[in-house]
């Protein structure tokens, strides 16, 4: 009797043991299981960083531009010709850009120019009686030229991170000068720095750019030709998707 009472005690310590064991292991798997919860939902919460698609997507915006111009002259040999110097511009507009793909785009628009050059020449010469030239005082001249701008540009991302592109494109611009009106072709690189914000909404570019033309002018008041120049710029732009 006394055994069978002791087998019955030891049985029912046992299966406490267990019963115990077993709420320890329930309860610890349901912590565990509140905390993944409670973890996902703080992640959640958090900003996730995307990179908006571009594709089929059209900007308009305002670009300016300061340039840095080089021309050059076919009369280089020219006795009245002292020199013809670099200088300087600026270019302003509207541009139009639409993204075919998330990494390729087409860009045109229409701006306006103006260029200066400064060149010092001799404006007359004597000979009496095949004595040697005598040249008249140096002249300084500012002149400037007007062109309005079509360009058209294809470009292609080659790298992003974030809401930044590094977008190089090419192209041409037609060029229209507005003192002797004549067309004039200039195949154009660019350097594009992007940067979108605002869900995509806005663009700030930055485009290094070199151009360079085969034009055709004379200088209405020296008879100056010019036959070719080249242009080193920055054009800045801000865009607005619609």
């Amino acid at each position: 009797m006394k055994r069978k009472i002791i087998v019955c005690i030891s049985i029912m310590i046992t299966s406490l043991q267990m019963n115990a064991q077993f709420s320890y292991k329930t309860e610890q798997l349901s912590n565990n299981i509140i905390a993944n919860i409670s973890n996902n939902e703080t992640d959640s919460l958090l900003p996730i960083k995307k990179v908006l698609p571009l594709r089929h997507k059209y900007y308009i915006g305002l670009m300016s531009s300061l340039d840095y111009i080089y021309f050059s002259t076919n009369l280089k040999n020219d006795p009245f010709l002292i020199s013809l110097n670099k200088n300087y511009g600026y270019n302003f507009g509207l541009k139009l850009q639409y993204y075919y793909t998330d990494n390729f785009s087409l860009r045109t628009g229409i701006s306006f120019s103006r260029y200066y050059y400064y060149f010092r020449t001799y404006t007359f010469r004597i000979s009496i009686n095949n004595a040697p030239w005598v040249y008249s005082s140096p002249e300084d001249f500012l002149n400037k030229l007007d062109y309005i701008h079509l360009p058209f540009m294809l470009g292609y991302s080659l790298f992003s991170a974030g809401n930044f592109k590094l977008t190089p494109s090419l192209g041409a611009n037609i060029n229209i000068a507005t003192d002797n009106i004549h067309l004039i072709i200039a195949p154009q690189f660019n350097l594009g720095f992007e940067y979108f914000f605002l869900k995509n909404k806005l663009c700030c570019t930055l485009e290094p750019y070199v151009n360079y033309a085969l034009i055709n002018t004379n200088d209405n008041q020296t008879n100056l030709y010019l036959d070719s120049k080249y242009v080193i710029g920055g054009i800045f732009s801000v865009n607005y998707h619609f």
